[in-house]
């Protein structure tokens, strides 16, 4: 194929990345709410659920954002690469959206990258997505992207994007940004839920910020079964997992 047929990732019109979450580890436990110096005592609140996202770029680009001001990254306005040329430099930029300074893990985030919910399930076994369904969810939350493992065997060995204290952060075609399931928002809360089957359902890009060529895989739901949740050791695992 020659640069600039039909179907070439590469020819001057605009070509975006394919973004698709993936979960592979569930754990629960009671966070810690405070430490009496008196008696020596922690005190902890109802069990949370953890789990691990893993942002993975299925497409044949990178994601790549970079503050549009550079020298006050923290709340500039982002934009994104949308056109590349062979050795997979930028033609053409798009705003789509900004970068905050994360104090608890202190590097930039782009921002409203992901969104968690947990839901029930109905009688029949599907998820129950209306407003009742609902048990849990948290804020649109803010990613560091960058590459962080291998997911396909073409892709590129060397890493691209390695750092998020600067200017540019992204996903390299085949590759994945991990946050692991013991990094700070990556937690619902299990207050009230019982025993039983439940909905973790991970959504990516849920604003339609970031410009993609795929937008009908950013949702994944791995099916959670747990037990012992009124005792500090509960029992949580993935029986099914599917995306849609």
């Amino acid at each position: 194929m020659l640069t600039g047929d039909p179907g070439d990732p590469f020819a001057p019109q605009r070509t975006y990345p394919d973004l698709s979450p993936n979960v592979t580890e569930v754990e629960a436990y009671p966070p810690v709410l405070g430490y009496d110096e008196a008696t020596q005592t922690f005190t902890y609140g109802p069990n949370d659920l953890y789990f691990d996202t893993h942002a993975r770029n299925l497409g044949s680009v990178p994601l790549d954002l970079v503050a549009d001001d550079p020298s006050n990254v923290n709340g500039s306005s982002v934009s994104q690469c949308v056109s590349w040329t062979t050795n997979l430099g930028c033609r053409e930029r798009v705003t789509v959206g900004g970068f905050v300074w994360h104090d608890i893990h202190t590097h930039f985030h782009f921002e409203d990258f992901a969104s968690y919910e947990l839901r029930r399930l109905r009688r029949n076994g599907t998820v129950d997505y209306r407003q009742r369904g609902l048990i849990a969810t948290s804020e649109k939350v803010s990613f560091c992207l960058l590459d962080s493992i291998r997911i396909r065997d073409d892709s590129s060995p060397v890493l691209r994007y390695t750092s998020c204290t600067h200017a540019q952060e992204g996903i390299s075609p085949g590759w994945a940004d991990i946050y692991g399931s013991n990094l700070e928002g990556q937690s619902v809360s299990l207050a009230g839920v019982s025993d039983g089957r439940y909905a973790l359902v991970i959504n990516m890009n849920p604003g339609g910020h970031v410009l993609e060529t795929d937008a009908t895989n950013n949702r994944v739901v791995a099916i959670v079964e747990m037990t012992n949740l009124a005792t500090p050791e509960p029992t949580v695992s993935i029986v099914d997992r599917f995306w849609n």
